[in-house]
This record gives C-alpha cells, sequence and structure tokens, in this order.
C-alpha cells in the first residue's frame, strides 16, 4: 500500500483545486437584475475534507449581491445553490460527497454587463473518522471520547503502557489510484510519540503527541499506492517515546484524510 509514486499532482493543504474551462455562454441572471459591468470577481476553492468546498472571491464594486454556481460534469452545466449579499466574498458548500468532483462559479449582479468569475474546480478527499473504525490494542486500552473541536466531534484516545504498544485502525480503501494521506490528532501534555504503519512499514515520520496545551494538529503521512479498491488497510499507531515533557503515552486520533494525486481508469 505504502509504494512511493512521482505524482503529477498532490493537493495537500485541503483539498484538489484546478482551472476548469468555462462555458463560453452564460445563464441569464434573474430578469430583475442585470449583471455587473465592472471586473469580474476572481474564484479561489479548496476542499479540506470529504463533505466540504471553501470558496473565496474578490469583491467588486458596486455589485447588490453574489449567485453561487455549481456543476458535477466538470463544469458543463451549472446551478445556482446559494444567493449572498453584497460584500460577502465567502461561501461554504457543505454535504458533498467524497472523492467528487464539484466546479464552482460567482456570478455578481446589478449593473449591466457581464460578470461571472472563472471557474474553479475541487475533488473531495476522503475522510475515515477514527470513532467510526474498528480497532485493536497492543498494550493498551483505547476507547471513543466526546471532544470539542474534533473533526466528528470524537476521536480515539488510546493509553499506552509501552514502548512498542500500539492501537490498530481499519480502513477500507478507496478507488485504485495514488492518494496522499494526511492526519489530524490531539496533542496533549501527557500524550507520547509514535509511527504509523501500514503492513509494518513505517508511514511517515516520527509524530510527537505532546503540547503544553491541547491542541489538533495535522501531520502528512505520504503517499499510498492504492492497487485494490474496498480491501481492509490496517494503520498502526505505534508507541516509540515520550518527550521529556510530557507526563504520558496517550495517542490520540481524530481524523485520516486520503487526498486523490492520480486514479486509474
Amino acid at each position: 500500500f505504502g509504494t512511493s509514486k512521482i505524482l503529477v499532482a498532490v493537493l495537500l493543504a485541503g483539498g484538489l483545486a484546478a482551472g476548469c474551462t468555462a462555458p463560453t455562454t452564460h445563464p441569464p441572471v434573474e430578469l430583475s437584475q442585470k449583471a455587473l459591468s465592472g471586473p469580474a470577481p476572481v474564484l479561489a476553492a479548496t476542499a479540506p475534507n470529504a463533505t466540504t468546498a471553501v470558496l473565496g472571491w474578490s469583491d467588486v464594486t458596486g455589485e447588490t449581491g453574489y449567485y453561487v454556481d455549481r456543476s458535477t460534469d466538470g463544469g458543463q452545466s451549472f446551478t445556482q445553490v446559494q444567493s449572498l449579499g453584497a460584500e460577502v466574498t465567502t461561501w461554504t458548500d457543505t454535504g458533498r460527497a467524497a472523492l467528487t468532483t464539484y466546479c464552482y462559479r460567482v456570478r455578481a449582479y446589478d449593473g449591466g454587463g457581464s460578470s461571472t468569475s472563472n471557474v474553479r474546480c475541487v475533488l473531495t478527499p476522503k475522510g475515515y473518522e477514527a470513532e467510526s473504525l474498528s480497532r485493536t490494542t497492543s498494550s493498551a486500552t483505547a476507547s471513543v471520547i466526546t471532544y470539542a473541536g474534533a473533526s466528528g466531534g470524537s476521536l480515539v484516545s488510546a493509553t499506552v503502557t509501552t514502548v512498542g504498544g500500539w492501537v490498530e485502525l481499519t480502513t477500507t480503501t478507496p478507488a485504485t489510484g495514488v492518494y496522499g494521506t494526511k492526519l489530524r490528532y490531539l496533542a496533549t501534555p501527557d500524550a507520547g510519540r509514535f509511527v504509523v504503519k501500514v503492513g509494518g512499514v513505517n508511514y511517515g515520520g516520527e509524530v510527537d503527541g505532546y503540547a503544553e496545551s491541547a491542541t489538533f494538529r495535522e501531520v502528512y503521512l505520504g503517499e499510498a499506492d492504492i492497487a485494490a479498491a474496498s480491501s481492509s488497510r490496517k494503520l498502526r499507531f505505534q508507541l516509540t517515546g515520550r518527550n521529556p515533557l510530557s507526563t504520558g503515552n496517550k495517542i490520540q486520533i481524530d481524523v485520516i484524510t486520503m487526498y486523490v494525486a492520480q486514479v486509474r481508469y
């Protein structure tokens, strides 16, 4: 699973954003409102997790508001999904599906002339909430705890009794291809250092779970070459030691996110 590849593109900071060719014609805005004649908004988009796209655009002058359009066919056709007021320059689209491409554009209205932004597309990643995964342990105890700020409201907290002890989470592989993987974990004053292993091989470097006060952190683990879809894939979080300032050996896992780098057809 952990074979590294030279990737054409890997999005490490929360989603795959790419420019798409906008249709040569645009559907008219509402009959009672004309389009703005000034510069069009400049749109950017990211997909920070499996169900969310975050949009941001440049403000234009003299607008009454903005319409947000979404496409699920690569930018060939759009449906209006939101109407926003003047000077609003961000919007978050929630409830999206994992590993799906969504394209967006923004239209400023009122005035006279065209004001449709560029088109931006995002490919949502695949997210695995730790608390929803089956788990096993060795020289450790693990449980699901409710925690404010956790991705799904909860996380897996493991107390490991000795170096080499571990908690293992079982995921189901997505479609075949090459994926970049990020881990979000809770760092605390009583957490240990650990490595992530897949098939007995280290997946990324050592992670220090210690922090002076509780805080969520993200670490990039590396690339994974998924050769078979819908197969069991186990990630073992194994204690390697303790920061000298730490008072314990906890490993606290929030969410594992896989971003598409290359897909096989």
